[in-house]
C-alpha cells in the first residue's frame, strides 16, 4: 500500500476547464493514476481566455464557463492535488480558488479552481472564449 502524501488543502474537488477534462490532452495523466469520479457544471464570476494551447479561467463578472469536477477519494486527494500543483505552476503562474459549482449532472459543490495569477495581463494578450466552454470554441 502506498503512503499518502501530507498535504495541507482542504479535500474539496477540483474543477477543471481545459486540457485536463475528459477527451483533454491532461486527462489521462491525472485520471489514471487517481481515478476520480467526474460531473459536469459551470461556474459562474469566471470567463475563459483561449492561451497558448490551453486556457485560463479569470475572474469576469456576468460570465460562466463549463467545468468538469474531478472528485478524488480521500486516499489519492494528496497525491492528485500535488500532481496537479505541479502541471499548474501553483503557487508561482496559478492560485488555487475556491469556488462554488452550480449543478450540471451531480449537486452544487465547492471545489478548488486555477486561475492565472496575472489575470490581467492574459485577458490584454489572449482572446476570451465567447462560449465559455473549451471545447465549444
Amino acid at each position: 500500500m502506498t503512503a499518502v502524501r501530507s498535504y495541507t488543502p482542504e479535500h474539496l474537488p477540483v474543477a477543471v476547464y481545459g486540457t485536463l477534462r475528459p477527451g483533454g490532452g491532461n486527462y489521462e495523466w491525472c485520471a489514471a493514476p487517481h481515478r476520480p469520479i467526474v460531473h459536469s457544471g459551470v461556474v459562474e464570476g469566471f470567463a475563459l481566455v483561449d492561451g497558448p494551447g490551453f486556457p485560463y479561467a479569470v475572474p469576469v463578472a456576468d460570465q460562466t464557463i463549463v467545468v468538469d469536477v474531478l472528485s478524488f477519494s480521500i486516499e489519492t486527494w494528496a497525491d492528485a492535488a500535488h500532481d496537479l500543483d505541479q502541471l499548474e505552476g501553483y503557487p508561482h503562474h496559478y492560485d488555487r480558488v475556491r469556488v462554488f459549482v452550480e449543478p450540471g449532472e451531480h449537486d452544487g459543490t465547492e471545489a478548488w479552481l486555477y486561475t492565472p495569477r496575472n489575470a490581467a495581463r492574459v485577458i490584454e494578450r489572449f482572446g476570451f472564449v465567447l462560449s465559455g466552454d473549451w471545447f465549444n470554441r
